[in-house]
């Protein structure tokens, strides 16, 4: 077991980023690859991939650093200015807190709420949860995908007075068991 700090996450994510060369996947084949193994065995390779490869790749050398799978997780991100999810980041667990790796936009940085070096957080999963995300590379809208963290990650998800309010408002009591498709019968 390696002590997670910091200053492993920053190693890690500095010495991926040296070799990595950003390649847009024009087909959107995305198949969430780790190149860890291969820059292991040569100190030549260059990681030739989008977001999704970097994430994976600097999550993937964490826990062959020791850093236990459900430490890791990936994280689909609204980026900055965007409206949908459109990038990939990957988040470690350190005592509580959440630090980005592997994002192509920025350096290591803690997670405020749900957002980190302005990304939106919208969906996350442990890297132990193997790849259930909803497809999400192709154009999404919000209305269509609602946004979601695992259980596993506290983000301090609260439902805002304005939300409450507008609830109260669609919603009625109703002093008995019913169908929700046929409230009336």
């Amino acid at each position: 077991m390696t002590l997670l700090t910091t200053d492993l996450i920053e190693d890690v994510d500095a010495s991926i980023k040296h070799r990595f060369v950003y390649t847009p996947d024009p087909g959107q084949r995305d198949k969430w690859r780790s190149s860890a193994k291969k820059m292991r065995k040569d100190e030549d390779f260059q990681l030739q991939d989008d977001c999704d490869g970097l994430a994976q790749t600097c999550l993937h050398e964490l826990h062959l650093r020791g850093v236990p799978k459900t430490d890791l997780y990936r994280a689909v991100v609204i980026s900055p200015n965007g409206h949908v999810p459109d990038h990939m980041i990957g988040l470690v667990s350190i005592n509580g807190e959440l630090w980005s790796v592997g994002d192509t936009f920025g350096k290591p940085a803690k997670v405020q709420g749900r957002r980190v070096n302005g990304h939106k957080i919208f969906q996350t999963a442990r890297l132990s949860e193997g790849t259930r995300f909803r497809t999400w590379m192709k154009k999404l809208t919000l209305a269509a995908y609602p946004s979601r963290l695992t259980n596993s990650v506290n983000m301090e998800l609260r439902t805002s007075a304005a939300g409450v309010h507008a609830i109260k408002q669609d919603e009625q009591f109703v002093p008995r068991a019913y169908d929700d498709a046929q409230p009336w019968k």
